[in-house]
């Protein structure tokens, strides 16, 4: 609004000022107002085009969070995976997966790869062992798959007391796996 009232403004003391008997004034104008109308008109194409984009970006992202949930049931299916954790996966970790993947443009990226990886082995420490050398093997593995769980959550800055509570989650759910017992919801 402020662009076009500078633009009636000058054109108002252009008008005054040089118009006297000469109407070739107009035409100057006229043509000075068509270049602005083209102006105007090239820039909303642009912001409209801009909006449609981000439209298409959304969606695409919604579809991206439907898929990776999707995956994460379907990996969780038949698993005693706890309600709180499987929670956390549909929910927040699907989240961090689709935000990795947008910003590596393809879930094969660096983050989204791992982020994948980590909904295997989390369901697999969380899975009963039945030898010593199982447990063994998840001993070795948990440092990383909590580091990524860590490195993913500060990522997104995932609220400090939910961060809290899941790992106290993860904490007594593995040792449970750990001691070969199941542990209380």
């Amino acid at each position: 609004m402020a662009k076009q009232n500078i633009m009636t403004v000058a054109s108002l003391k252009k008008l005054l000022n040089e118009f006297e008997n000469d109407l070739h004034i107009f035409t100057e104008l006229l043509s000075e107002f068509n270049i602005y109308i083209e102006k105007e008109k090239k820039e909303f194409e642009l912001a409209q085009e801009e909006v449609r984009q981000e439209a298409l970006r959304k969606k695409n992202i919604e579809k991206h969070k439907r898929k990776i949930a999707s995956l994460i049931i379907e990996k969780t299916k038949d698993k005693n995976i706890p309600d709180e954790i499987l929670e956390f996966l549909i929910v927040t970790w699907s989240r961090l997966i689709v935000e990795a993947s947008v910003s590596n443009e393809a879930i094969g990226g660096p983050g989204g790869e791992k982020s994948l990886q980590l909904i295997d082995d989390l369901v697999w420490s969380l899975s009963p062992k039945d030898s010593t050398e199982q447990r063994k093997k998840m001993i070795i593995l948990l440092p990383d798959i909590l580091k990524i769980i860590r490195q993913g959550l500060k990522r997104i800055d995932y609220d400090f007391e939910k961060n809290i509570k899941i790992f106290e989650l993860l904490e007594n759910h593995h040792f449970s796996v750990l001691k070969n017992t199941s542990a209380v919801k």
